[in-house]
């Protein structure tokens, strides 16, 4: 949907009649002690009639008559309520903001181009004539003893989540039916149907009303359709019906053919539901709409009839056709795990190599992270949540406040959640939304556009925000908190990084394979060659020799095939070394089998790795730069098939051993409650133990630069990276010495509750910390050190070398591994000598990859010269 030259003076001219119609409210609550208490009455009577009668002229203009004498009712009926509850409807709160929120919002939705489908406009056309016509009827009946009721009954019906859908949902007739009347009806309504929802913070009434909704919503077709399904499919079987073979629609992989799903309309009491397959050329496809989902657990399965007979598909599958099936019309859709013989290894790799083209002609991209009963209440907070953002924007308030007391609300729940699924962190995400022109997420049955998606899950992943979290009572809340290292907010800009890279912008900059694979490392897939068949697509190389997508090769030899050319090709060398290494590989059944085969200088992406790479964080305006000045030649990347390993030959030089080490520092956890005293027990362990090595085995003064000991180690420990900026700022270290005092009263507190007793006692270790931190400096600059800390020293642990060098190195390090500095290479890495190395069969001394590591004073410009380097052979 597009705005005209007309629609848009049609727009400007009724936001100015809304302004009109809505200073009678704005004018009762800025001059609420300058009014009488009958004038407030009378001025808020008559923006409700204003409202309600909008609201109904809406749905049913040729109505009109009854609706004049229905205003009459409703004028008295409101006058009686504030009569019995004085100034009640004054009681809310940032009118002036809530008023700009609804102008934004309203020109939002008149720009969106692809508006909820047919089934939400008609849900939400009844849902409101439903209510509409019961707030009318209790008044009529009984209009004296049930006013007050009637006006309870519209703070709880007319409220944001619907008004929303109302202005959504009538964009489409107002496109056909240009008209101010039809603009000025559904500006009035949604503004006094968040005005009437009053106090935002504190209405709780209405989250119970949406859980009640929603799980209405959920469950009743639900169980209304399970018994009618099992009794069609014992009938069914019972004469014997046929199951569905692929064979009845072929596909022409040579005119690239794709299979499409026509899924039938449902009535209320149907069973099973029904589809057909039909194909289609991919070149010139009818009108389709792509899904992107979760297949989850694939060992149940749920019967649907297709094409007329039996067929089983997953059970995330079948929740996704039934999210999206219509009651008023068939849909065209294309679902992989149907549209695809998942059985046809050869089929399927054909298909998968033309899947971005699929989701790119799709006319929309409907996400669909699963439902729940709970669906709808997330669905509301995030469109509540997207309005405040626009609302506190620019604004002397304080969004951080808001956001504190919202978050004991069951939409927060909910909406942690929606964020928590594990669609977010899925591999194939990055190619189904990046092509799309057209992304919407479907969530409990409402639609909502991508980009407001992406800017919730990024402004919720402030570092302040999410320490809101870990203050409920609530474990799973806390949870989310925590949990740092599925980040959705770090999965979230990379997805919105390639869908502006390529669907928002035409021909935009594509990403070399490299640089997507190190980018998209935390995602995950159930099979472990599609990380790297799933980003094949989006990669800037076009040559169909740089990956085969075949799913006939195992996974170490689509890892080997990969690196070796994304080596042979690119300068992003070090991206993937970074991630190599078997000091990072951890211990699980895919890792177990990969890790007998794979080399040590080839990653192993099947396995998520803790943190981050060194040689991203140092991508910033003070990267490190350990070798980068020396030239990186020829022999760097010579690959010797002179035997049966898989060799890499690389030029660099051993410069240390590593001496002593400590443990590794892991703050996650998986799941359930745990005290405020888990996360700082944890890191001042780690901290200790570094601190006893240091004072035992590091030269002070330090080597380089001639610093103490303590600095060395404050430094070592953050990297010496103050947010990718380096050298870290001297001030930094009197945040240290805070930082370690307040970890020890939190470990010394034990519970969340022991904090709270040693606060009451005025116990003056807390009391002397509490003043100090009332200093917003040292605050924010003791939370920066922590966050650098986080990223930094998570998943390594902290060693001193030989030569009393303070270091971080990964987690498989030990003790004896050598130091190495590869030439061109921004950090230095570890190396252990190949246990085989003496053997007749192998010659030369030959090395395994442990990884990257940071070594402080060795970071920066290492003085080496050429003759002194050699070759080093990797296996």
């Amino acid at each position: 949907m597009h705005i005209t030259t007309e629609g848009g003076e049609i727009l400007g001219a009724q936001i100015g009649h809304f302004i009109g119609t809505s200073f009678f409210a704005a004018t009762a609550v800025s001059l609420d002690s300058l009014l009488s208490s009958l004038i407030k009455d009378a001025i808020l009577a008559f923006g409700f009639v204003l409202w309600f009668s909008s609201t109904l002229n809406l749905y049913a203009p040729h109505r009109i008559h009854l609706f004049q004498f229905i205003k009459i009712f409703a004028l008295i009926g409101l006058f009686y309520c504030s009569m019995h509850a004085r100034h009640s409807l004054t009681a809310c709160w940032g009118i002036y903001l809530l008023f700009e929120r609804m102008i934004r919002q309203l020109i939002v939705y008149l720009k969106t181009q692809s508006p909820p489908g047919e089934e939400l406009t008609v849900y939400m056309r009844m849902k409101y004539l439903v209510l509409a016509y019961a707030g009318t009827a209790i008044v009529i009946v009984n209009f004296w003893t049930m006013a007050i009721f009637f006006y309870r009954l519209i703070r709880i019906g007319f409220v944001p989540g619907l008004c929303l859908g109302v202005a959504v949902g009538m964009l489409l007739y107002w496109e056909s039916n240009r008209n101010s009347r039809r603009i000025r009806d559904i500006a009035i309504s949604v503004f006094f149907g968040f005005w009437l929802r009053g106090n935002l913070a504190v209405l709780y009434i209405w989250d119970r009303y949406e859980m009640l909704e929603g799980m209405v919503l959920f469950w009743l077709p639900r169980c209304i359709s399970i018994p009618c399904e099992w009794i069609e499919l014992r009938w069914l079987e019972s004469k014997g019906i046929q199951r569905y073979e692929y064979s009845s629609c072929p596909v022409d992989e040579n005119k690239n053919e794709i299979r499409l799903l026509r899924l039938k309309r449902r009535g209320v009491f149907s069973g099973l539901l029904e589809a057909e397959l039909v194909s289609a050329s991919i070149g010139d496809p009818p009108s389709y709409e792509a899904v992107s989902y979760c297949w989850g657990p694939t060992t149940e399965k749920k019967a649907i009839l297709l094409n007329g007979k039996l067929f089983h598909c997953f059970p995330s599958a079948y929740a996704l056709l039934y999210a999206c099936s219509s009651l008023f019309k068939d849909r065209l859709l294309w679902v992989d795990a149907i549209c695809i013989n998942q059985d046809d290894l050869i089929e399927r790799s054909k298909q998968v190599r033309i899947m971005r083209k699929i989701y790119e002609n799709a006319t929309r991209v409907i996400v669909w992270p699963g439902d729940s009963s709970s669906s709808r209440l997330a669905s509301a907070m995030l469109y509540d949540l997207y309005g405040t953002f626009l609302m506190f924007q620019g604004s002397p308030y304080d969004f951080d406040k808001w956001f504190f007391h919202e978050r004991y609300s069951p939409r927060w729940l909910a909406l942690v959640q929606l964020l928590k699924k594990p669609y977010f962190s899925r591999i194939w995400v990055l190619q189904e939304i990046a092509v799309a022109s057209n992304v919407q997420v479907l969530h409990g049955g409402i639609y909502i556009p991508w980009e407001i998606m992406f800017k919730i899950m990024t402004d919720l992943w402030h570092p302040h925000r999410r320490a809101s979290l870990a203050y409920t009572s609530n474990p799973e809340m806390r949870t989310f908190h925590q949990s740092s290292q599925s980040d959705p907010a770090h999965n979230a800009s990379i997805i919105w990084l390639l869908y502006e890279k390529h669907g928002r912008v035409p021909n935009g900059e594509r990403l070399r394979l490299g640089k997507l694979l190190c980018l998209c490392s935390k995602f995950k897939s159930t099979d472990a060659r599609d990380k790297i068949f799933a980003l094949v697509g989006l990669a800037m190389e076009t040559t169909p020799s740089l990956i085969a997508i075949d799913y006939e090769d195992t996974p170490a030899q689509v890892y080997i095939k990969s690196t070796r050319n994304i080596l042979g090709r690119e300068n992003d060398h070090f991206d993937i070394l970074s991630n190599s290494g078997i000091g990072y590989r951890k211990k699980t059944d895919v890792a177990d089998s990969l890790s007998t085969t794979l080399p040590s200088w080839v990653a192993d992406w099947s396995s998520q790795r803790v943190g981050f790479t060194l040689a991203s964080r140092g991508e910033g305006t003070g990267g490190y730069c350990s070798s980068t000045h020396t030239e990186i030649t020829i022999d760097f990347l010579q690959y010797v098939p002179e035997s049966s390993l898989e060799i890499l030959s690389l030029k660099g030089i051993l410069i240390d051993t590593i001496d002593e080490l400590g443990c590794t520092l892991d703050t996650e956890r998986e799941s359930g409650e745990i005290s405020i005293s888990d996360y700082s027990t944890t890191v001042n362990h780690w901290y200790e133990e570094a601190k006893d090595i240091t004072f035992r085995k590091a030269k002070n003064p330090y080597p380089q630069g001639n610093k103490s000991q303590a600095e060395a180690l404050w430094r070592t420990i953050i990297g010496d990276t103050a947010y990718q900026i380096r050298p870290a700022p001297p001030e930094f270290g009197q945040y240290f010495s805070k930082w370690v005092e307040w970890g020890a009263i939190m470990q010394s507190a034990g519970t969340r509750s022991g904090l709270e007793d040693m606060m009451k006692k005025n116990d003056p270790q807390v009391e002397t910390m509490n003043s100090e931190l009332s200093n917003e400096t040292i605050q924010s600059g003791m939370r920066d050190y922590s966050n650098n800390l986080a990223e930094i020293s998570v998943g390594r642990r902290f060693c001193v070398t030989k030569d009393g060098y303070m270091g971080l190195v990964p987690p498989g390090t030990e003790g004896g591994d050598l130091v190495c500095i590869i030439a061109g290479a921004p950090t230095p890495y570890l190396l252990r000598r190949f246990k085989h190395s003496s053997s007749k069969t192998f010659p030369m001394e030959l090395y395994q990859l442990v990884g990257e590591c940071y070594i402080h004073g060795r970071m920066d410009r290492v003085e080496i010269l050429e003759n002194d380097m050699r070759m080093l052979r990797l296996v």
